[in-house]
Parts: structure tokens; sequence; C-alpha cells
């Protein structure tokens, strides 16, 4: 009798053991370190599928709409030099506009593939469904052969570097140059690493470990936590990203810092981001991974978030009181082993590169022109600044010849 006893209490201790060794596998870590980790983690490759989902309705005047929009994407993030990413999207859009030119229902359903290698975005629009009863439609669809008809299903090669160039034109008292370089490589390395440091992401609800399922069909245990904005954190991010990048001085950022308007402050401005989004996030026990996010809102939410800023206007009150917005973003992603996108044979593409070198072309000569107010361009000097312009590319542009203006 006692032998069957110590038995029984074997084979219990034993499950027991089973079970809590099951269970501790992976210990439990401060919200504060598993934050830090996800953040300065190597995202390697990931595959993520994004939906978002918006909802809009105003009683008075009887508008309303959806608009949902899909992104399946894989990306290879290992080359912060070197980004990599194909994706496929979908957007499905239905308005009802009450009054106006365009009074009646739109419908939009449009597909578009994406894949960027470097500072090389590759496009293709794969469909464009616009119809409804909406005044207007039927001559947009009439129109929509001679200006899309060429470029659908066809490859769109739109160089990045060439928007770079043009961005470098622009004149310095109205908008200092950009070292785009340095912000792209801040991006895609340094920007996590001092989110990481400030800690202007903190949690402001634990809410466990769970198990999650993947696209893939695995079970992965994750951290699940409500997430928000710290203000002294984000001002300590600024600072570090604006040592990086030198967007202003650091006397300009100080004083824009401890510049107030009535109630609103820089504070009160992430309060209120808080008061609007509700952020959670489902991060991997054991290796990081940012496995799920989402965001969510609707109006009365915004309507919190908006008297953080002060006292409501009658106009104000009654949106809020009649209206109707609800918005829904979910992001789900996995890593994968790294990919190659591939790039398009230049037979197969629409290169407008030297679209781009022409508006390089034009933005040169305007700044060469005097822009501090002095006289126009004589008909000599522009017929002068048109020869310049070497427009012999653009015949060589496939696709472009079948476009009639």
């Amino acid at each position: 009798m006692l032998n069957k006893t110590f038995k029984k209490l074997g084979l219990g201790l034993g499950a027991l053991a089973i079970f809590t060794g099951c269970a501790t596998t992976a210990p439990i870590e401060e919200p504060d370190v598993v934050i830090e980790n996800a953040l300065t983690k190597d995202p390697g490759s990931i595959a993520a599928t994004t939906n978002m989902d918006f909802t809009f309705k105003e009683a008075e005047s009887g508008g309303s709409g959806t608009v949902s929009v899909t992104v399946d994407e894989k990306s290879n993030l290992s080359d912060p030099n070197n980004l990599q990413s194909e994706s496929s999207m979908q957007v499905s859009a239905d308005i009802t506009i009450p009054e106006g030119e365009s009074t009646g229902n739109i419908k939009v359903d449009a597909a578009l593939d994406l894949s960027m290698i470097g500072k090389d975005i590759y496009g293709s629009l794969t469909q464009l469904d616009i119809s409804g009863d909406a005044e207007g439609i039927e001559e947009v669809n009439a129109m929509l052969p001679l200006f899309v008809g060429p470029y659908m299903n066809e490859t769109v090669h739109l160089p990045l570097a060439k928007f770079e160039e043009i961005a470098q034109m622009a004149d310095p008292a109205t908008a200092p140059p950009v070292d785009f370089t340095a912000l792209e490589s801040y991006a895609n390395d340094g920007l996590r690493q001092d989110l990481a440091d400030a800690k202007a992401i903190v949690v402001a609800s634990d809410n466990g470990v769970e198990k999650i399922k993947t696209a893939s069909g695995a079970s992965v245990p994750a951290y699940q936590y409500d997430i928000n904005f710290d203000a002294e954190g984000f001002k300590t991010f600024v600072r570090q990203a604006n040592e990086t990048l030198q967007f202003v001085t650091t006397e300009e950022l100080d004083a824009a810092f401890a510049q107030e308007s009535g109630d609103v402050s820089f504070g009160g401005v992430v309060d209120a981001l808080n008061q609007a989004f509700d952020i959670k996030v489902w991060i991997g026990q054991e290796d990081y991974h940012l496995y799920k996010m989402e965001f969510n809102s609707d109006l009365a939410s915004l309507k919190t978030a908006a008297e953080a800023f002060g006292e409501l206007t009658e106009a104000d009150q009654a949106f809020f009181e009649s209206g109707e917005f609800d918005m829904s973003v979910v992001v789900e992603s996995e890593p994968i082993d790294d990919f190659t996108v591939e790039v398009p044979a230049d037979e197969d593409v629409i290169d407008l590169g030297p679209l781009l070198d022409l508006a390089l072309q034009g933005a040169a000569a305007g700044a060469a022109m005097d822009t501090t107010g002095g006289a126009a361009m004589t008909d000599e000097e522009f017929e002068a600044m048109m020869d310049s312009m070497d427009l012999g590319d653009l015949e060589g542009m496939e696709g472009l010849e079948d476009l009639q203006l």
C-alpha cells in the first residue's frame, strides 16, 4: 500500500517537474529590457502582412466611407546600405460624397507590386477599377486607358537617387539641403538604438506571455504589452537624432522645447498621441522579434487627444458627437531566411530616369536664375536655357511613346 502511494507521488512530482521545466525554459524578463532588446535586435530578413482598415461617417452631411489596405511583403534588412524588399499591395475604397461636384458613390479597387533594391524602386500597377454613380466617374474611366493604359502590368523604374538630387536644388533659404545619405543610414541603423537609449517607448500595461500563431503555422510564446511614448524620453531621442543629422542648431531645438502656445507643449503633444492611439505589441520571448503590432483609434480617443490641446469649439464638439471614425492597423511578421531581389532586365522596364534628368536640368537652370526679385528671363535667355537641356534621352524611353497627350 505504501509502495503504491510512493509510486503515485513520484509520478505526480515527475509530471510537475516536467510542467514547470517547460514553463520556465525562457525566464520572464523585465519589460524595459524586452523593449530595448527588440529595438536593438538585428532585423535580418522578415515576411510581414499589414492590414489597414478605416471607416468614417459624418452624420450631419451624410458623407461616409471605408478604406482597406493589405500589404504582403518580404524584406532583407541585414545590410542597412542595401535594403531589399518585394511586396504586393491591394487597396479598396468605398466612399459616399454627399454634396459638391462629385455627389454620389465612388468605389476604387487597385493592386500594385513593388520591389526595392537599394535606391532603386520598381513598380507595376496590376489593377485599377473605378466605379460608382458619382458625377464624373464616366469621364475618369474614359481617360484611364489614355494615361494609365500604357503602364498597366508594366514595370516602371524610379531611381531614388534622382529625387535626392532634385531636392538638393531647392533654395537653401526656404528649404535647407538634407543629407539623404546620412538620413537613410540613420533611419536604417542608428534610429532604433537611439530610441532604446532614450527609453522613448515605455510599457503601459504588461499583459504577460501568450502563444501566437505565425503565418507559417508556428506557435511562438510572446510578451504582450500595451505601449506608450514617454515625453522626456522622446525629447532625449530628438536631441540624439539631431546631433547626428543636424537639422537645427542646439539653441533652436532648446527654444522649440521651451516654447508653449496656450496649452500646447511638447509633452502635451506626446500625451495627446498616447490618448489618440492604442498600441499593442507581441515580442518573441526567446528571440525578441516583433511578431505582431496593433494600432487602434476611434473618435472618442481622438476627442480626448484634441481636448489635450485646449477647449474644443462648438464645431469641433458637433463633429465629435455626431461623427464616426474607427482605425485599425495590424502588422504581423516572422523571421525568414535571407533572400535577394532580382533586378528586372532592362528590356522589361520603363525607366523614368531620363524624365528625372530633365527635371534636374530644369531645377539647375532655375537655381541659376535671379530669384531675389530681379527682372524676368528674356525670350533669348529662355530659349538658351531650353537649348541647353538634353531631351534626346526621352526618345529612348520605352513605353512613353504610347502616351498620347
